[in-house]
């Protein structure tokens, strides 16, 4: 079997405009995990990151930018709630055959 576990539905503030700012990441992996399940204990470790907003005026490359303008996305996101899914679900693990 496998323990499937997934991010989903990022709001901050109630709101998806800034979501791409928040990196979720479950035992290593950006918002998707899938574990073996062997009947044993399983431990998933969730790690949220809100990366910094950045605008075209302070970056070298215009691709490194995530915001149209910082001030106002730090504005936006300053003290508000950040929500997310945490969803788990198995499934049969795929038999390899050879």
């Amino acid at each position: 079997m496998n323990l499937i576990v997934e991010a989903s539905s990022i709001l901050i503030g109630g709101s998806d405009e800034y979501a791409h700012l928040v990196e979720i990441t479950i035992n290593g992996t950006k918002d998707l995990h899938v574990n073996e399940l062997f009947n044993s204990a399983v431990e998933v470790v969730v790690v949220v990151r809100l990366i910094e907003p950045l605008d075209e005026s302070e970056v070298d490359d215009p691709l490194d930018a995530n915001v149209e303008d910082s001030v106002a996305a730090f504005e936006a996101i300053k003290g508000q709630d950040l929500s997310f899914t945490l969803s788990f679900s198995v499934e049969p693990k795929e038999e390899v055959v050879e």
